[in-house]
């Protein structure tokens, strides 16, 4: 199917496929939520990604730091099926 519209943003996209400019690729995470889209296809594996979370080496085991650390990986774990588009 021909390009019918590029966006530079995620939010762009997601509404530009609401508004009903065609089908398009957005994570599964927001199309899954979203009460107007329906998923068509499962998860593109060759789309997964891996995310890196960077910290400087001295800062890593202060309090407040390593709080926000355990935080963000205990919030991705608990979420990961939802991340990963499982249903």
């Amino acid at each position: 199917m021909p390009v019918a519209l590029s966006a530079s943003t995620l939010l762009m996209h997601v509404e530009a496929i609401r508004a009903g400019t065609g089908r398009g690729v957005i994570p599964c995470y927001i199309g899954d939520g979203h009460p107007l889209l329906e998923r068509l296809t499962p998860p593109i594996p060759e789309l997964a990604a891996t995310y890196w979370m960077i910290v400087h080496r001295d800062l890593r085991r202060t309090p407040c730091v390593r709080a926000v650390i355990d935080w963000t990986k205990a919030l991705f774990a608990e979420q990961r099926d939802l991340l990963a588009g499982v249903t």
